[in-house]
């Protein structure tokens, strides 16, 4: 993952939730462009995710970046 692309999912306008997918398996989900940053370097980068937890992520250990999941919807019935 290069930090530019990252960085083009935080910029977008407007902002779409998105989840970020590790080698591990795990991913992080960013729900808000301030709650995710990416060093100077664009080799590493900060999410808060969930709540308060800091996650700090190598880039090259990104596999990908996909929209967020939306919570299911009610039905009006």
């Amino acid at each position: 993952m290069t930090a530019e692309r990252l960085r083009a999912a935080f910029r977008a306008k407007p902002f779409r939730p998105f989840r970020i997918h590790l080698a591990d398996g795990g991913e992080l989900q960013v729900t808000h462009p301030e709650l995710a940053w990416v060093a100077p370097d664009g080799q590493t980068a900060v999410v808060i995710w969930p709540q308060t937890e800091l996650n700090i992520v190598d880039l090259p250990a990104v596999t990908r970046i996909s929209r967020a999941r939306s919570a299911p919807r009610r039905r009006e019935g």
